[in-house]
């Protein structure tokens, strides 16, 4: 009875403090004219995403801002449970924009947030036209500006403790929008991570920065190898973390 009430306590004030995110968030870039993006992504957000991580039990420690790259780059991380929604935005990475799938449209709070902080709603894998249109669009933008993305490859699939197969689209884009690969390894203790639930031990997720990939020399025909050497540094990542 304790588990379960502890569990609908985190899903209510999850969901509570999404919604209040929501309408902070799309109210301050409505009546900005979407000028405070920037700042809604890099401050606002990541204060509501810090509170609901802290009254859920969960404790996020990250890189700091010095040691991340000062230059523009994709930002890739490992995606083994709803947490990540939240982790993310706390990392207040600048002039980042998210990666996310299309479904988190469906919750409304959500979708509210991510839209004033600038994401971009990737459609889904059977969406191939949309899916590819959106690709395109991204490695045009990646060649025209110089801001960075943060996206998951291993895309929407159901959480599970393992690294699990790699989309190749992310990594078409950096090679063709010519940016290097900054890996963000997520280490949630496995009796911590909530998976897709509320029921977890409180615990501290550590975000550690891995090296960079340099990307200078791929070429589009080689996205398979690329994407699979990439995936390996995280699976090793991953057996070191959880031995």
């Amino acid at each position: 009875l304790i588990t379960i009430s502890i569990a609908v306590y985190r899903g209510l004030t999850t969901y509570l403090l999404m919604i209040l995110c929501g309408l902070t968030c799309f109210a301050l870039y409505v009546i900005s004219f979407g000028l405070l993006r920037s700042i809604i992504a890099e401050h606002v957000f990541p204060l509501f995403c810090r509170s609901i991580l802290f009254l859920i039990g969960i404790k996020v420690v990250k890189p700091s801002k010095a040691a991340l790259p000062d230059k523009p780059v994709v930002y890739m991380f490992n995606h083994n449970s709803f947490l990540d929604i939240f982790i993310v935005p706390t990392l207040g990475l600048k002039n980042t924009r998210f990666i996310i799938s299309k479904r988190t449209k469906k919750i409304l709070p959500l979708y509210l947030c991510n839209l004033a902080a600038g994401a971009l709603f990737i459609p889904f894998k059977n969406e191939s036209a949309e899916r590819l249109k959106f690709f395109e669009n991204t490695e045009e933008q990646l060649l025209k500006n110089d801001f960075s993305i943060i996206c998951a490859p291993e895309g929407v699939h159901r959480f599970n403790n393992k690294i699990n197969n790699f989309n190749k689209g992310v990594f078409h884009m950096a090679t063709i929008g010519k940016r290097p690969i900054c890996p963000l390894y997520f280490h949630i203790p496995k009796e911590s991570n909530p998976l897709e639930g509320y029921s977890y031990m409180a615990g501290t997720v550590t975000v550690e920065l891995m090296p960079l990939v340099d990307t200078s020399m791929w070429r589009a025909e080689d996205v398979k190898t690329n994407t699979e050497n990439v995936r390996t540094l995280f699976q090793q990542k991953f057996m070191e973390k959880n031995k």
